[in-house]
């Protein structure tokens, strides 16, 4: 809750479980860890990590763009918006 409301701002006794919950993604260690969980889940099945098409995949760039709609704070990762 409250690393919620240092990125988001609110004070921790008015901000709902509910309205976290809705936000956050899980705790990684750093952004491209948390890319490739997200990309784990796209498509039917999601993919294993060294096969096709995570073999193929420039993770550096698609970190940067996925990271524009996520926070990440001590760890935590949240959606924007």
């Amino acid at each position: 809750m409250t690393t919620y409301c240092q990125e988001f701002g609110g004070d921790p006794s008015s901000v709902s479980l509910s309205e976290v919950g809705d936000a956050f993604e899980g705790v990684f260690a750093n952004d491209e860890e948390f890319v490739r969980e997200v990309a784990k889940g796209c498509g039917p099945g999601g993919f294993a990590e060294g096969s096709w098409p995570a073999t193929c995949i420039d993770w550096e760039r698609a970190t940067s763009e996925l990271m524009e709609n996520y926070v990440m704070v001590n760890g935590c990762y949240f959606v924007m918006g």
